[in-house]
């Protein structure tokens, strides 16, 4: 799991940790050949349609979201070798399998602190 402690990096109010893909290669590796992810982590990778879960070793829930980070589709309990494609999505958060109701209640939260403090929807991760 040493590769998401590098990325930009967005905890919300219900512990989950979202992690940007925010580079070529950290989008094209994902979670493959991680040998787990916490249950508190997440991995978002932004501006996408479409994952696959080749060199998975674990399983996960795959959540598309829109531009107000609304789960337009969710996949759950997703094994290896699978492609996974949403045309509607802006991006997709990719979570431990069974956390998704977690993840979906943090982003739910997220949403509404942001239009209180400043209008804005979408979390919008910090560097670390």
């Amino acid at each position: 799991m040493t590769r998401l402690r590098d990325y930009p990096v967005l905890e919300l109010e219900t512990g989950i940790r979202l992690h940007l893909a925010h580079t070529w290669r950290a989008r094209l590796l994902g979670l493959a050949f991680l040998p787990a992810l916490d249950p508190g982590d997440a991995l978002v990778i932004p501006h996408c349609t479409s994952v696959h879960t080749f060199g998975m070793r674990f399983r996960l829930d795959v959540v598309f979201v829109d531009r107000d980070w609304l789960p337009i589709y969710i996949e759950y309990d997703v094994g290896p070798r699978r492609v996974l494609r949403s045309r509607f999505a802006r991006s997709v958060i990719e979570v431990a399998a069974g956390e998704v109701g977690r993840l979906a209640d943090g982003l739910r939260l997220q949403r509404a602190l942001g239009d209180e403090r400043s209008g804005r929807t979408a979390p919008v991760p910090r560097s670390r």
